[in-house]
């Protein structure tokens, strides 16, 4: 909400820089874009709005053809404005992406971590499948770090250790 309100001031301020060159150059008596896009006789709300769909629309702006090298000079600063905010708008996302893939691939080693150990213990098949539910349970609450033991909660642990010493137990009388 703050990027789209923020991207809004922008093109406002934007859109009326471009209005106000097309109205200075129009009162001068020089030709100017709102007389292009045949905007010269309509109001002020009216050409307003004709700046900012020509703010709006890059890279693919309606075709204007600047005249006067103030209006050229705007054009360029458009332009570069342009990819300026692509440029960092590609990168944000970009950046997010990773940030998403770091901690998938945080949660996966977790996983990996936890199946390497039980399967090291020789947990049983189903002992093993209640413990990584309970594994996916904890990852999906909590932020995904370093292998940690209390992602075993202390009865599951309880039972691995039954289940791996269980057979010295039953010996005994």
């Amino acid at each position: 909400l703050k990027i789209s309100f923020s991207m809004f001031m922008v093109a406002h301020i934007l859109a009326c820089t471009w209005f106000l060159i097309g109205r200075s150059l129009l009162e001068a008596g020089e030709h100017s874009w709102l007389q292009e896009v045949g905007a010269s006789s309509v109001d002020g709300v009216g050409q307003y709005l004709h700046a900012m769909s020509w703010i709006l629309n890059p890279p693919s702006p309606t075709p204007i053809h600047p005249e006067s090298s103030l209006e050229r000079f705007f054009c360029i600063a458009i332009f570069v404005v342009t990819v300026l905010l692509i440029g960092s708008a590609l990168s944000m996302l970009t950046g997010t992406l990773q940030e998403i893939r770091t901690i998938n691939s945080e949660r996966t080693k977790a996983r990996r971590d936890v199946r390497q150990y039980l399967y090291s213990q020789k947990a049983p098949l189903d002992l093993t499948m209640r413990i990584m539910h309970f594994v996916d349970y904890k990852l999906a609450r909590h932020s995904p770090g370093a292998f940690d033991a209390s992602l075993i909660s202390p009865l599951l642990h309880s039972e691995l250790s039954v289940s791996q010493r269980g057979s010295m137990l039953r010996v005994h009388p």
